[in-house]
């Protein structure tokens, strides 16, 4: 949770805003994963035998080099927004109900069939 992560990180002094470790989250992979989107770029170029993109993207190719590391951290916001910030975990309860209640009659019945048993193997029901 929030509060067991601060207090592994910092201890009891120094209390955080929850946007703070958002923001810590979000520069840490920003400056340490990102800036290897040119070498993937690179990869796929190489595989392909074209000197830049504009090939794939015509008039494009030139921008397209220079924006690839904000591709992939692009990329990473989105799925770090949807899931951590979003979500207040890995998946929204809401989410999950929404989507169960999408799913056909039959689906929902073997839904509610394997959550049934897995909360009877966890001793919850």
């Amino acid at each position: 949770s929030y509060d067991a992560l601060q207090r592994q990180l910092l201890g009891q002094s120094q209390p955080l805003l929850r946007i703070q470790l958002h923001g810590l989250a979000l520069g840490a992979f920003a400056s340490l994963v990102a800036p290897f989107g040119g070498f993937f770029a690179s990869g796929i170029k190489r595989a392909y035998k074209i000197k830049d993109f504009s090939a794939i993207i015509p008039g494009h190719g030139g921008v397209f080099d220079r924006i690839d590391c904000q591709l992939i951290m692009g990329l990473f916001t989105y799925i770090y927004t949807s899931t951590i910030v979003d979500g207040g975990g890995l998946i929204a309860r809401e989410r999950v109900l929404a989507l169960a209640t999408a799913l056909p009659a039959e689906e929902r019945l073997l839904l509610y069939r394997e959550l049934t048993a897995s909360l009877r193997d966890a001793k919850l029901l």
